[in-house]
């Protein structure tokens, strides 16, 4: 790239330092692009095979996996600028998990679901909250493997106000999602929040968090300290939610899982979170 473009003399791929750096070693041949495609499942010899760049790209375009195709194209080609450009390393994590989240908006835009009876629609703030809204998720890699949390806090008109983060190791998904609460809700209350709208998408920790504690229960000393935030004053309106209606905190806590840090306080909203901000400030529904 930046030898076509007369700044290097060296035309070597900047990523393995191995072959000249064309298209479609950057797309596929590089070892780097290589390992990202096998590792979303792009496994079969005959993908890797053939030198022509058009019949690659229009059969990649053309197969059943379209959007798993276009977006990990996309994201290879933005992380081989990045490095060449600004010297900047995208970690093989960071591309996958924007590459899935671009194929679930891809879907969402493009592909017309099948009319179901008594189908669900949700959009963020589906409570019509009117005042700071609190949205928190878990995620866990497997149930049990290294988990993580996050979440993000917003006001009635869309704006971000702050958010979190954080890797709590090798546990479980509920696990995840107290802490996701409690975090949060520790956040709105650093804030001086008096009135707060609280979504989450699991029905099992909102259960726990409403019902009498059960000392005996793995997690009881977190929905203690739940309830011990809840019993402030304050007022906090807890309501369930599905994915679609919590895509923000989902991203947030899929970034804590794949992180280092066991809490991460974020001021500014991550660049790659700005798709998901815009479609929930646009009131977009999605069904379910």
């Amino acid at each position: 790239m930046l030898c076509h473009r007369g700044m290097i003399q060296m035309n070597l791929c900047p990523c393995c330092n191995q072959d000249v750096e064309t298209t479609f070693h950057c797309l596929r041949d590089c070892k780097f692009a290589t390992r990202l495609w096998q590792a979303i499942g792009f496994t079969n010899l005959s993908f890797f095979q053939g030198d022509d760049l058009y019949v690659w790209l229009r059969r990649g375009i053309d197969g059943h996996s379209r959007f798993l195709f276009m977006s990990a194209c996309w994201w290879l080609w933005r992380a081989q600028n990045r490095l060449c450009m600004a010297d900047g390393v995208v970690s093989p994590f960071s591309i996958r998990m924007c590459t899935d989240n671009y194929v679930n908006l891809l879907t969402k835009c493009f592909i017309k679901q099948r009319p179901i009876p008594f189908m669900r629609v949700i959009k963020w703030n589906d409570k019509n909250g009117n005042n700071m809204i609190l949205n928190v998720d878990g995620s866990s890699l497997g149930n049990p493997c290294i988990s993580g949390f996050g979440g993000l806090l917003r006001n009635e008109d869309d704006a971000w106000i702050h958010g979190f983060a954080g890797n709590i190791g090798f546990s479980n998904i509920l696990h995840a999602e107290l802490l996701s609460v409690y975090h949060g809700l520790r956040m709105a209350w650093e804030f001086g929040i008096l009135e707060l709208w609280c979504y989450s998408d699991s029905k099992t920790a909102i259960k726990l968090i409403s019902e009498p504690v059960n000392t005996w229960h793995h997690c009881a000393a977190i929905i203690y300290n739940i309830k011990e935030l809840l019993s402030r004053d304050w007022h906090v309106h807890m309501h369930h939610t599905i994915r679609e209606g919590n895509a923000c905190a989902d991203y947030l806590a899929k970034l804590g899982a794949g992180s280092h840090e066991t809490y991460r306080s974020i001021a500014t909203p991550p660049a790659r979170i700005s798709l998901l901000l815009l479609a929930d400030a646009s009131r977009i529904s999605f069904s379910r």
